[in-house]
């Protein structure tokens, strides 16, 4: 709720409309949070493929960040 009043109303100054601006947020929210050693989907993961936990964030973080980064282009 504090984003919403306080981001939203300056989505123009982004260049970005409001619900492109949300969806952003929601997104980079996920795909920051997906890619942490110890997350819930992280630790099923690297059970099922026999891994560490860190190994698979090794192998994950740079593609979330650079899909978030794509999504911020093309979501304007």
């Amino acid at each position: 709720m504090a984003f919403n009043s306080a981001v939203t109303p300056k989505a123009a100054d982004f260049g970005m409309q409001v619900h492109c601006l949300g969806s952003l947020a929601f997104l980079s929210g996920a795909a920051g949070g997906t890619p942490s050693p110890i997350a819930g989907i992280t630790i099923l993961v690297a059970g099922l493929a026999h891994a560490n936990p860190f190994d698979v964030v090794k192998r994950t973080a740079l593609p979330m960040l650079l899909a978030v980064v794509l999504l911020a282009v093309f979501m304007r």
